[in-house]
């Protein structure tokens, strides 16, 4: 038999949806914030890949200009698995990665 009192009720209690809610949500940082050193460095990579895609997208363009088969590019560049290998360049400057870039893809349409 159990007693129903007061100060028994009061520490088993279950709490309410409202008041579960209210206790997550206090626990938990606002959401969208990223806090010090992680927020900088992943505004950091998400501007370093934004700037390498502009350079892709600036190459492409270039290619579909001179070129009309757009398909045959495309093939040619996924046969040769040349996105991921774009994307993974590293260089210190931009100028140098886009040269680079724009030497793979030449490679690409030499083959």
């Amino acid at each position: 038999m159990r007693n129903n009192s007061e100060a028994d009720n009061s520490t088993t209690r279950r709490m309410t949806r409202s008041q579960t809610k209210r206790m997550m949500r206090d626990t938990q940082p606002p959401r969208g914030v990223i806090h010090n050193n992680q927020e900088s460095s992943r505004k950091l990579a998400t501007r370093v890949t934004i700037k390498k895609q502009k350079i892709i997208d600036k190459i492409y363009a270039k290619i579909f200009k001179t070129r009309t088969n757009i398909t045959n590019i495309k093939l040619r560049i996924t046969k040769l698995g040349l996105e991921s290998a774009l994307l993974g360049i590293k260089c210190r400057s931009f100028e140098q990665e886009q040269t680079q870039l724009e030497m793979y893809l030449e490679k690409a349409f030499l083959q």
